[in-house]
């Protein structure tokens, strides 16, 4: 896919079809466009931090669990439109959840971590769409009971569990601050704490 047509492409492909032009304009700015060789490992599961969110432009990639005796398991192929490193940086302290490595010559277009989350923070149903595709991706035994049999599930997922099982009241207090117009944002700021 050559770089003129990533702008027609990206833009029908969910969840960036909900995205505003503005947050659109950013990803092409700030996006690293990379291509791979076929064959080539991206990320190694529990080893590589991963890089930012990837969209497979052209190519195919493959997302896989590397068991203790080298074999694979819940293998996945991945064509244009889908990408990885989301749940990654969301849920798994930016580490590679599954190792990835491309089945074909691979293109993509790479946000990195920080463009990621603040779409995240801006857009709710753009983060919705990850939280959801993980959540999918757990009815899964194969991809479930991996994710149990870790040696560090207390910093992951008993935390992203704690997060998304949460009543949205929980998340806030019922006091609150109140000063007058005035007051300076540092000073405001030191009344809070």
């Amino acid at each position: 896919m050559s770089k003129v047509s990533i702008p027609t492409f990206i833009p029908t492909i969910p969840p960036f079809d909900k995205l505003d032009q503005a947050a659109f304009d950013r990803m092409m700015e700030e996006g690293a466009y990379r291509s791979y060789p076929t064959r080539e490992v991206i990320y190694i599961q529990e080893q590589s931090p991963i890089q930012g969110l990837s969209i497979i432009l052209k190519g195919r990639v493959e997302k896989y669990f590397e068991r203790a005796d080298g074999s694979r398991s819940f293998v996945e192929a991945f064509k244009p439109g889908d990408t990885f490193g989301a749940v990654s940086i969301l849920l798994n302290n930016e580490r590679a959840i599954r190792s990835v490595r491309t089945a074909s010559k691979t293109e993509t277009l790479t946000l990195s971590k920080e463009l990621f989350l603040d779409l995240c923070d801006r857009y709710p149903t753009f983060y919705d769409f990850f939280t959801q595709h993980f959540g999918r991706r757990m009815l899964h035994s194969g991809y479930a009971d991996y994710l149990l049999k870790r040696n560090e599930p207390e910093e992951t997922f008993q935390s992203a569990d704690i997060t998304f099982s949460q009543k949205s009241r929980s998340l806030y207090t019922s006091t609150y601050t109140a000063c007058s117009p005035t007051t300076s944002i540092q000073a405001a700021a030191q009344q809070m704490v």
